[in-house]
């Protein structure tokens, strides 16, 4: 897992899935700009991502997902990457807010971020990101 000493070149692998490309392109973008310890795997599909976890062997520090996809819901994705890679941290980044709060959210979601359009949307995330990886290395 990844150090929280930006010093040592620790490689932080975070996998970004949104049905979205525009989204997933966005926020590859801006975290690996933000953070060179960044490198971001992106998929636009909850299934394609599932396969390429199934081996978490590679070490993925953080999972940032949408949650409303077509195949699969963002709780179902969580659920279905949690039977191989169950201590990742998962961020729900999300349109829907938190409505889906309202009631207990599954065990494993670490974040919720709204999709909101305000400024600061990706530097939120990338800190998050950051704060949730570095929290998991511990």
């Amino acid at each position: 897992m990844v150090t929280d000493d930006a010093e040592t070149g620790e490689t932080v692998r975070v996998v970004v899935v949104d049905d979205n490309p525009a989204v997933v392109d966005l926020a590859s973008e801006y975290l690996e700009h933000t953070d060179g310890r960044f490198s971001v795997l992106t998929e636009t599909s909850a299934p394609a991502a599932v396969e390429r976890l199934r081996d978490c062997e590679a070490g993925v520090d953080c999972i940032v997902s949408d949650y409303q996809m077509p195949e699969m819901n963002g709780f179902e994705f969580l659920e279905a990457v949690q039977e191989t890679c169950d201590d990742v941290p998962f961020i729900l980044f999300t349109s829907q807010g938190r409505e889906l709060f309202e009631e207990s959210p599954p065990d494993g979601v670490t974040e919720l971020i709204q999709k909101d359009g305000r400024s600061g949307l990706y530097s939120e995330l990338a800190d998050r990101v950051t704060r949730a990886a570095e929290s998991e290395a511990t």
